[in-house]
């Protein structure tokens, strides 16, 4: 019984020391589970994931589309309801772009102009600016007349979108 005993427990320690090899020796950090960011994804509710192709059209032209068309379109209702685009700005497939990049803004007049999008910053970026505090510097945070205004996923998207240097 005791030789019995003496096997079952130097089985066990052999068993043991090779799981405890094997653990000390498998790659670490294989990114199983986290997002680009490193930000754990096995909790969907509360983390914000952000696909890694941020580009114009593939992520961001969607969030226009959903979102900001209803105001900034050429011949969308506008904020006066009178037609025409919001501030001159057309957020439709096709001419968000331009309307955007290097684009000066209307809505800071006798300030030093601030670009609607400057690719790369966020800081000199108008479009961040309104979408991502409840009291931007100036005007109102937007999409000011949406029910549900941007979702966190999709202000990550557009932050990223720009810090990414805004491709189209």
């Amino acid at each position: 019984m005791e030789t019995r005993m003496k096997k079952i427990l130097g089985g066990l320690f052999a068993l043991a020391t090779v799981l405890l090899i094997g653990a000390c020796l498998s790659p670490v950090g294989s990114g199983a589970g986290l997002d680009s960011d490193g930000n754990d994804t096995s909790h969907s509710g509360t983390v914000i994931v952000v696909p890694p192709e941020t580009t114009l059209a593939a992520l961001i032209q969607p969030i226009f589309n959903q979102k900001c068309i209803g105001c900034h379109a050429t011949g969308g209702t506008g904020w006066s309801g009178t037609g025409g685009s919001s501030g001159g700005l057309d957020l439709t497939t096709g001419h968000s772009y331009a309307s955007l990049n290097g684009v000066a803004t209307f809505e800071l007049p006798g300030q030093d102009p601030m670009f609607r999008l400057t690719p790369g910053s966020l800081d000199s970026s108008y479009l961040y600016q309104k979408i991502s505090t409840t009291t931007p510097k100036y005007g109102v945070r937007m999409p000011q007349f949406s029910s549900t205004g941007l979702s966190a996923n999709q202000i990550k998207a557009i932050k990223r979108w720009i810090e990414k240097g805004a491709p189209q």
